[in-house]
């Protein structure tokens, strides 16, 4: 249980968007010769959550590559952003 035990968060005001977008390209590389679309749509206004930034961004890496392992061929992977109320379609 040590070993996977993961540190306090460090909350901090985080703007989903942008940190989607940067998840998103960087798993684009995982999408090279599937044929698996990726689909993105930010919010229409600045989307604003606390959270520990490095977290959330292991958080949502690790279900678009589980998104990328369960189609594995000829699929399309969609995240929305809605503001009202605030959520995350997947």
């Amino acid at each position: 249980a040590d070993v996977v035990r993961l540190p306090e968060p460090r909350f901090e005001r985080v703007e989903l968007s942008q940190t989607l977008k940067k998840v998103t390209k960087l798993m684009e590389f995982r999408l090279i010769n599937t044929q698996i679309e990726f689909e993105f749509e930010p919010a229409s206004e600045p989307f604003f959550i606390n959270a520990d930034l490095q977290q959330i961004e292991q958080v949502l890496i690790n279900i678009i590559k589980n998104a990328i392992e369960s189609i594995e061929q000829n699929g399309l992977i969609s995240i929305k952003l809605l503001t009202k109320p605030k959520s995350i379609q997947i």
